[in-house]
């Protein structure tokens, strides 16, 4: 039998140089909840700026996209 073991004073069998260390920053924005987030985000922003006297904001316009949007949501879940 032999012994794999690393010597002594040889590289740590954990490290790899391969493996690339990513910061705290870098590890949310690979993550895909991150851009659907921000995609919220934006396009609020969007229609807050350029549909803000229209309605869309108050109680009836939420109501209205809202129930459309469920609708969306369960076409795509089902």
């Amino acid at each position: 039998m032999s012994d794999n073991a690393p010597a002594a004073g040889g590289p740590d069998a954990n490290s790899d140089e391969r493996v690339k260390e990513m910061g705290g920053l870098r590890k949310w924005l690979i993550r895909p909840e991150l851009g659907g987030i921000v995609g919220v985000i934006a396009v609020f922003t969007f229609f807050g700026i350029l549909a803000g006297d229209s309605g869309m904001f108050s109680a009836q316009g939420i109501r209205n996209w809202g129930q459309i949007s469920a609708q969306f949501m369960i076409i795509a879940v089902g």
